[in-house]
């Protein structure tokens, strides 16, 4: 009988210690988060493997990939991963769409008019959250902003999906490059999709 009730009592201690341990992960998980939850705070800057694509229709059917090589951006977001700042800038001359002809035309007066309008910039006005995905690490949302493109300014909207553990924001939108007083071609479509995919850090 003694021996059993050493038994149990070692039982109760080594149940003790468990206790104490899962204690101490819980709360060094509990540390961990909040260290990486305040990296989200402040002022990130927009990462060079960050992707600044657009696409545009030749003759109806063709699809023109094109991306901005020289970019530059700022993002905030606050205790709870909302977007309060987003802000952007890409240079002109650094447009590519493989296609060296092509390029040297893009930066042409009948198009982006690269020698009067060096660079095109964005700027959030308004940030809508729209839901969490199920695994709680995809935020959806609408950025609201304006852009200026080829010397005009004119309201975007984008929509948006931010993962919080990567920090990833991804956006999509469309311009109609007449809006902005760029000539074009009646070869290509003057819809032009943005399809936009930043890291921050």
């Amino acid at each position: 009988m003694l021996h059993t009730k050493a038994r149990h009592k070692g039982f109760g201690q080594r149940g003790t210690l468990e206790k104490i341990f899962h204690s101490l992960i819980c709360a060094l998980l509990l540390m961990t988060t909040q260290a990486y939850s305040a990296t989200h705070q402040g002022n990130l800057s927009l990462s060079e493997d960050s992707h600044i694509g657009f696409k545009a229709t030749k003759f109806g059917f063709v699809s023109i990939d094109g991306v901005f090589k020289d970019f530059s951006g700022n993002l905030k977001l606050d205790t709870t991963n909302n977007i309060i700042n987003l802000s952007g800038e890409v240079k002109i001359a650094s447009v590519f769409t493989d296609n060296k002809k092509r390029d040297a035309h893009l930066l042409e007066s009948d198009f982006l008019d690269v020698k009067a309008y060096p660079t095109s910039r964005f700027m959030m006005t308004k940030y809508e959250r729209l839901e969490e995905q199920k695994d709680d690490k995809h935020i959806k949302g609408k950025v609201y902003g304006e852009l200026n493109l080829h010397g005009v300014t004119l309201p975007l909207v984008l929509d948006s999906m931010l993962n919080i553990n990567t920090l990833e924001l991804t956006l999509k939108g469309e311009i109609n490059i007449k809006d902005f007083g760029i000539e074009g071609s009646k070869m290509n479509s003057d819809r032009i999709e943005l399809h936009i995919k930043t890291f921050w850090k």
